[in-house]
Formats: C-alpha cells, structure tokens, sequence
C-alpha cells in the first residue's frame, strides 16, 4: 500500500541581531511523504550551535539580569514559535515579472494551498511551501519587564523547473498584530545552499516592519545546479535566514533553522537529448487517464489492471520508471510476443507498462494485457512519455496511474 504522509514540523529560519549590520495531478499539493530517506543520499549534519547562543524566551528570562545596557540599547529580545493566526497570503508587487522572466528578482504570487500549509512543508513535483507563525518579545534590560511585541507569519516558498537547472526560494514575513516598544524593527535576509549548488544572485534588503503591509516585507534567491554534465544527477537544500534588527537592542538571539524538507534534485539524466532541469523528487507525481477521454480503452484496460491487484494506483504500492531500453523491450516482448495476433485495427497494450520495472519481464511475472484501439494505445504511451519528461521522472523515480471517469 502506498505509505501515508507525515507531517514534520520545522523550526523558523530567523535570527534576531542586535543592530549590527506545476501533469494535471503535478499541481495537487500532499503534506511531506514518508518515503523521502530511502530515495535520497545522507543529508548534511547540522551546522554546530553557537555557544551561548539564546534560543528561547525561557532562556532569555534566565539570563537577562546579566545583560549590561550599551549606548543607549537597553533592551533584549527573543522569538517563540506560536501557531500562525490571521492567515492571508501575501500579495506581490503591482509590477511584478512573473516567474518564466529569467532574472526576475520578484516576489511571486503564492499558490492558495499554501493557505493549509501550516507548520508543515507542503509539496508538488515543482513547489514547496511553509507557513509558520512566530511572537518576537521585547523585554527591559536589566530587569526583565516586557515591554512589546510582535506577531508575525513567515511565508516561505520555494520553485523549480523540469526545464531549468536555477530554482528560487522565497521568504515574506507578514505583520498582524504589534504593541509597546517595536517601532523602528528592520528585517533583512541572505539565502545559501549546501551540495550539489551554487548561490546564483538575490535580494531581501533590510526593510521596516509595518503592520499589514502589502506587499508583505520578504527576499528572494536563485541557486543554479552544478549538475550539468551529461548523466549528472545533483542534490541541494537552500535555506533564507531573515534577520532582525532594532537599534535598541543589547542581544543576539537566534530562532532555529530550517531548510526545506523536500530537497531539490537537478539533473541531465533523461532518457534521450533532453534539457536538465529540477524538481522536489519526494513528491511521486501521478499520470490520469479518463475512462471517458480520448483513451477510454487503455483507461478501461489500467482499470482493470489495477482491481485485479496489480500496482500503480494511488492507494497502492506505486511503479517505478524503467529507462533501459533493452529490458524495456524485454518487458514488451513478454507481455506481448510478436507471435500473439493483433486483430485489425488492434494492438497489444500491456499494464505495469514496459518502461516500468514492475513490467512483465523485469517484474514478479505478474501482468495484463489486452488487445485495444491501437491508436489509443499509441498515443496514450506519448501522452506517458511527455508526463515522465514534465515531471522528470528518470530511473527508478516512483509514480502512479490514476484512472478517473
């Protein structure tokens, strides 16, 4: 059966300084899958912590008598995760270039299922997003009074592209609710990424915190794959660290950091002479036939297929993509010899397909095949192929067969 989805819930990437300087299932978003470990390399260790570093606000309380007042900064702050309230999407600028503009440093437009990405990382085969909420507490040094606050929502979103070896995050932090003494807060940001990556260009300069603005104070960076060669296959995680920054404060205070759950996988390893191009691999993208579209018999025979047992549905173990050619063709070549008949009009479809390694030849011996309209057949393997190239779905990449009426 297919593994249910986990939720992971992530730190936000945020540090308070003191004032020093989109097939149609494709766009269908899931919450983070639990299959992720065994498709990809060992992450990273996490980068070590900074000694005496103030994480919480408990842990501000604790030593705030031991902070000292300097030129007129006398106050001390800290950041608490808090559940993300008065969600509304940022909008992006009047004037901004939409995503297909190489070099657009523009904030885009958030796609409306980031509205239940709560907490969690939420992925397509090209998009992730995060929205996660946060309180910022201002106390008085040195006697720990609290003195104001802010409540703010942290947008993060992340893009790729089957065709491109750049991708781009983006971070916005939305205002809702502020009292006492936070006038003058600035936030600013630097994005970075670790393995198979290079930082390509960016922007989120230090801006002023207001209340509800529009557009909603946020940065945006591109990283560029160093998977280029041919065969090449690349791992990245990107990360945006905003910080914040008041002249009246004494501490640094660093929240916890995050990276997108979903790494980005870049490569120039599709079958053929193809463009390379990224996308987030741990979301298993989903071909759809209809029963009453241009294949209804290819869709009846997958039906079938499907309820007899067979794997491929998305409430079933998923098949895995096969780009050997030869035991691809031994795949056919079992499931339909050359020696079976093909009346007119007719040829021979086989289900787990041949480019799969579930396939007759290459799987446990278990397999279907049907004599159906032969141009359903031909072209709904086209309609398959451009699907396995949308998605980048190269060797052994997990997918589903969904059949709809």
């Amino acid at each position: 059966m297919r593994k249910k989805p986990i939720l992971v819930a992530l730190g936000l990437t945020l540090t308070v300084l003191a004032s020093l300087p989109t097939s149609a299932s494709a766009s269908d978003p899931i919450r983070d899958p639990a299959r992720a470990e065994s498709l990809e390399p060992p992450r990273p260790a996490p980068a070590a912590k900074r000694k005496n570093r103030i994480d919480t606000c408990d842990e501000l309380k604790q030593k705030i008598g031991k902070l000292k007042v300097d030129a007129g900064k006398k106050q001390a702050v800290c950041v608490d995760p808090a559940p993300p309230s008065e969600i509304k999407l940022p909008q992006p600028k009047a004037d901004a270039r939409s995503r297909s503009e190489a070099g657009a440093l523009d904030i885009q437009p958030l796609p409306e299922w980031c509205i239940d990405a709560v907490d969690v990382w939420m992925t397509n085969r090209t998009e992730a997003c995060m929205v996660e909420g946060a309180y910022l507490q201002i106390f008085e040094v040195p006697t720990g009074r609290l003195i104001g606050g802010i409540n703010y929502n942290v947008f993060n979103f992340a893009y790729t592209s089957p065709r491109l070896l750049t991708w781009a995050q983006q971070q916005q932090v939305s205002v809702y609710a502020a009292w006492g003494q936070w006038s003058g807060t600035m936030i600013s940001g630097v994005g970075d990424c670790s393995g198979d990556c290079t930082l390509a260009g960016g922007s989120f300069s230090p801006q002023l915190l207001k209340l509800n603005q529009t557009p909603a104070p946020g940065g945006e960076f591109f990283f560029d794959s160093t998977a280029t060669t041919r065969g090449s296959i690349g791992w990245a995680d990107t990360e945006i660290t905003s910080t914040f920054t008041n002249p009246t404060w004494v501490n640094p205070v660093e929240a916890a950091s995050a990276t997108p759950w979903s790494r980005v996988r870049c490569d120039h390893a599709f079958p053929g002479n193809s463009v390379p191009g990224c996308v987030i691999p741990d979301f298993d993208p989903t071909m759809t036939y209809s029963k009453s579209g241009p294949y209804p018999e290819l869709a009846d025979h997958i039906a079938d297929a499907q309820a007899s047992g067979l794997p491929g549905a998305p409430d079933s173990d998923p098949l895995h993509r096969l780009t050997d050619p030869d035991l691809s063709q031994q795949n056919r070549d079992t499931a339909c010899p050359r020696s079976l008949p093909r009346p007119p009009g007719k040829s021979c479809d086989e289900y787990p397909m041949a480019s799969t390694h579930e396939g007759a030849h290459t799987g446990n011996g278990d397999f279907s095949r049907r004599m159906i309209d032969e141009t359903q057949n031909s072209n709904g393997g086209s309609d398959l192929n451009t699907f396995y190239y949308n998605n980048r779905v190269i060797e052994n990449d997990a997918f589903y067969v969904s059949i709809i009426p």
